[in-house]
């Protein structure tokens, strides 16, 4: 099993430097990613990446490097601030940008529509500073990865991480 920690909040933050070491170090395969300064453009919803190109997304920003990394690992664990009760505009930018992960194939299953994408599946994982509502995100999470077809590992404030950490070992 791999592990991606992508940190949004700034590298010398001592909640995410106690984070990541809680993540990873019962795992062989993490690494660890510092996008708090990357320039991540908000999606534009031009529909490239679904229609044109199949999964690669038109702006040329940071987010490439990320997603390279993305696809060497199973898991996804995202450190991010909050604003406004929920996840802080940067973080939100990185999971909006991933859709472009799914091709233009839709199906309708479970009384939803999933994108049809490439046979790989991902966990994702939330562990966030300052305050937010951790019902409204794992519910937010577990609707985002549903339409993706990928496996929510939880949200949770960043003082627990090592119960996120149990959750990964048992995947």
């Amino acid at each position: 099993m791999s592990l991606l920690v992508i940190n949004m909040l700034p590298d010398n933050d001592p909640d995410a430097i106690r984070a990541i070491g809680e993540l990873t170090h019962n795992l062989k395969n993490a690494e660890v990613i510092n996008a708090a300064n990357y320039n991540i453009l908000a999606c534009t919803g031009c529909k490239s990446c679904m229609c044109r190109t199949s999964g690669m997304c038109c702006l040329k920003d940071d987010f490439e490097k990320i997603v390279k990394l993305v696809f060497e690992h199973m898991n996804v664990i995202v450190l991010s601030d909050s604003s406004l009760g929920f996840l802080d505009h940067q973080t939100m930018r990185l999971f909006e940008r991933r859709f472009s992960f799914c091709v233009k194939l839709c199906e309708f299953r479970d009384n939803n529509v999933r994108h049809i994408r490439y046979k790989r599946t991902f966990g994702f994982g939330i562990l966030y500073k300052g305050n937010a509502d951790s019902g409204i995100l794992n519910e937010w999470l577990t609707l985002y990865t549903n339409h993706t077809d990928d496996i929510p590992i939880g949200v949770y404030p960043i003082d627990q991480a090592e119960e996120l950490s149990k959750c990964i070992l048992q995947l």
